[in-house]
């Protein structure tokens, strides 16, 4: 898998999604805003018995009543409003670089990048909702916002 740095231009970043159909883009996000969406999740987990007891709950170790039965129902968690709503994931799924990544691809403009602190027009519009979406739900129930022009856009 390569790797593209989020200093990577709308151009550069446009090429690579061209060539390898993906962009992995490691550091796009700081890290203490995944790291607090990560514990939160984690901890919502281990206290609905998912993970081990005993075990350092960032290591997010499985129960092992679900590693041997992998057909007892999981945590759903892309299912759970209340995860959608939780402050800690919103802060990383609605980051401004992941809508400067977005209107960079989508826009036209080669220029910046995705940690460009630019003002842009829809900087005050909620330019992207990432859409959660489990296995379960759907297509009815999934709903993308982006500006006018922007191609539909879902992240699973």
């Amino acid at each position: 898998m390569r790797s593209t740095s989020p200093d990577t231009s709308p151009t550069a970043l446009r090429q690579r999604l061209k060539e390898d159909g993906y962009l992995f883009i490691p550091d796009l996000f700081p890290r203490d805003l995944v790291l607090s969406a990560r514990r939160h999740i984690v901890e919502d987990m281990a206290e609905n018995g998912f993970i081990e007891q005993g075990t350092d709950v960032m290591k997010a170790a499985m129960h092992s009543d679900y590693v041997q039965d992998p057909t007892k129902p999981g945590p759903n968690l892309l299912g759970r409003r209340d995860l959608q709503k939780c402050e800690q994931l919103l802060k990383v799924v609605e980051h401004q670089h992941l809508k400067h990544l977005f209107a960079g691809l989508y826009s036209g403009s080669g220029e910046g990048s995705v940690t460009d602190d630019v003002q842009s027009q829809n900087d005050d519009q909620d330019v992207t909702k990432v859409v959660l979406m489990s296995i379960e739900s759907s297509w009815d129930d999934v709903k993308t916002y982006l500006p006018h022009g922007f191609p539909s856009v879902l992240v699973v």
